[in-house]
């Protein structure tokens, strides 16, 4: 059977880890008070905008040319958003961790960091190198490495987005503690195929759920103000945005308070 792009992603993923545990020492004190709340952003009300700091992708190739984290990070946080989501996968998304330090360094707001986050190590480096939260794919965990990871999470001080695909993820969600940041990512990660409603439908399986009240953050192909009044309109919390905000530059006025 041919490996899907996720499946690569997370091989090379593993052997990273391998090598970061050969020379990370956790020398660097985790900011157990940091003033910028990731959750907290996200519960202004409204629909919140999450600005993705992404140079390219698998799908899309070269996002940006240009690309200055920097000045990215200024620019949609001017434009209203209320947090800053950065790539640091170097391999499939040429991201790298030193984005995240130069940018955590220069901004004052909540900064998530994406990647492909399999061990606890990965999670005390975010915290140690500037993020204020992680993602977690819980597709390429299982439950009991999805709970270590949140527990991990929580004594660095570290908020966390878990992110779900499907109705076989919701029921490992079910199962899991102290989550309060769900995300449904409209685009298959096998595929990488978008499917812009995809999120309203997953959230509408967890209203009867003891997880109503948690968060809900809706996950790429977003490119019009149309498809934000929807989510408005399906009550979410907050909405991520990396290629839609490199096509349409205005599409980030759309959170200015």
């Amino acid at each position: 059977m041919k490996s899907s792009i996720l499946d690569k992603i997370v091989i090379q993923k593993k052997k990273e880890i391998n090598q970061l545990k050969k020379v990370y020492t956790n020398s660097d004190k985790v900011n157990l008070n940091s003033v910028f709340s990731f959750k907290n952003s996200l519960s202004k009300p409204g629909l919140n905008l999450i600005a993705e700091i992404k140079k390219a992708s698998p799908s899309a190739g070269i996002i940006r040319n240009d690309f200055n984290p920097i000045e990215l990070a200024d620019s949609f946080i001017n434009s209203g958003a209320q947090a800053l989501s950065i790539l640091t996968d170097e391999k499939f998304f040429l991201g790298h961790l030193d984005y995240l330090k130069q940018v955590s360094s220069k901004v004052s707001c909540p900064i998530l960091r994406k990647d492909f986050i399999l061990d606890p190590i990965q999670v005390k480096q975010s915290a140690t190198s500037g993020a204020n939260a992680i993602l977690l794919i819980l597709s390429i965990l299982t439950l009991s490495q999805a709970q270590a990871l949140i527990d991990c999470a929580n004594e660095c001080n570290l908020d966390v987005l878990i992110e779900v695909h499907d109705e076989v993820e919701l029921e490992v969600l079910l199962k899991l503690k102290g989550v309060q940041i769900i995300g449904f990512n409209n685009r298959n990660l096998n595929t990488f195929k978008v499917d812009i409603n995809h999120s309203i439908k997953m959230k509408q399986k967890l209203k009867t759920t003891h997880l109503n009240k948690c968060l809900f953050i809706a996950e790429s192909g977003y490119k019009n103000k149309t498809e934000l009044d929807q989510l408005c309109e399906n009550k979410f919390n907050g909405v991520l945005i990396g290629e839609g905000l490199a096509v349409n530059k205005q599409l980030a006025s759309y959170f200015k308070k």
